[in-house]
Formats: C-alpha cells, sequence, structure tokens
C-alpha cells in the first residue's frame, strides 16, 4: 500500500484571499515583455511599473518582489506603491537597485533581467464555502 506524503495546511485570517504568481521580462523604458500571470507589466516611468490584474480585487494583502538577472543573480528590490490597489484593478510597484550603496534609486529593468512577483489579494466578492 502507497503512503500519501503530501500534506498541505493553509490557515488564514483574510476571507477569500487569493494568491497571483507573476513574471515578465524587463524591456529598458517600455513596458516587460513575456508577461505570465497577469495581464501586463506596464512601464510608468524610471522603476515604476502598473501591474493590470486580470480583475478586479478588493485590496492588497501582500506583494513580494524580485528581479534576477541572466546569471540568477537578485539585483533590486521591489515595493508596492503608496497608491498601490486602484479600483482599476491594478497595482503599481517601484522597482529599486544599488542595494550596495547609501541610497537605493529606482531603475528600469533591462532585457537581461527578469521580474518574478507573488501577489496576495482579497477578494470581497467570493463569500466562503456554504454561505
Amino acid at each position: 500500500m502507497t503512503v500519501n506524503q503530501y500534506f498541505s495546511e493553509t490557515s488564514t485570517n483574510i476571507p477569500s484571499r487569493v494568491d497571483l504568481c507573476a513574471r515578465g521580462v524587463g524591456n529598458g523604458a517600455a513596458s516587460l515583455t513575456g508577461v505570465k500571470g497577469v495581464t501586463s507589466i506596464v512601464w510608468v516611468s524610471t522603476g515604476k511599473y502598473t501591474v493590470n490584474l486580470p480583475r478586479k480585487f478588493a485590496g492588497l494583502v501582500g506583494l513580494r518582489g524580485s528581479v534576477i538577472n541572466s546569471a540568477g543573480t537578485t539585483l533590486s528590490l521591489v515595493f508596492a506603491s503608496a497608491d498601490a490597489v486602484l479600483a482599476s484593478g491594478t497595482i503599481t510597484i517601484e522597482v529599486f537597485g544599488g542595494l550596495t550603496t547609501v541610497a537605493p534609486t529606482r531603475r528600469d529593468l533591462t532585457s537581461a533581467d527578469t521580474l518574478l512577483l507573488e501577489i496576495s489579494l482579497m477578494d470581497s466578492a467570493q463569500k466562503p464555502a456554504k454561505f
């Protein structure tokens, strides 16, 4: 008899949490290419991007992002902006480089950079099971 070795448990105090994973390849001062997991990632200004979600959500729970170059080295930090969640179903993020300096600055992603995002969202439109 085989033993089921897979076990997973998730516990959250946030009703109807949705987790999205996304990635895209930098393109200088332009929108990212090869985007997966979200509708698009659009360049706004130096180091600032708008992530277009597949639909509207009630709010942002958390965002974790990394920028990795072709050698697999983490280059930058990614943060959600103060105006992170808009009614239009988008999230604004900022990418900072120069992590070895005292004052990191926003920077654009090059074609050698891949942006990886994990986005947790609250979906108040969805009711829990049995409601």
